[in-house]
């Protein structure tokens, strides 16, 4: 028929991806203590913790992007972020902090005589 004769032709591509974690935690320990105010002995303790946690991860592609899964495109699509201020986290901690301690409190209400 005339037709040319075609071969497929392939080329091997490649691109590497190097993922990057961002993580910074804070974390707020203390106890609940409960004494007796006549004798000052230490009728119970309850161990309270509280944490805050900023979790990021970016990636980065180097080489052909042809190459790449859709969930690869996606990952290098995010860009770094600034770590949040040590203040900041403790803060997100104190707030995560109250609602412990006061169910502590709530629990032992027995303990608090009137």
């Amino acid at each position: 028929l005339g037709n040319d004769i075609k071969k497929p032709k392939y080329k091997t591509i490649t691109c590497t991806v190097t993922e990057t974690v961002q993580k910074k935690m804070a974390s707020i320990k203390g106890t609940v203590d409960y004494y007796d105010n006549r004798t000052g002995t230490l009728i119970k303790s309850i161990p309270v913790q509280a944490d805050a946690t900023f979790l990021h991860s970016y990636a980065v592609a180097n080489g052909d992007l042809n190459a790449l899964t859709d969930a690869s495109k996606e990952k290098i699509k995010s860009l770094p972020l600034p770590f949040p201020p040590t203040m900041d986290l403790l803060s997100q901690c104190g707030e995560h902090l109250k609602p412990l301690v006061k169910q502590a409190i709530w629990d032992n209400k027995y303990l608090i005589a009137n």
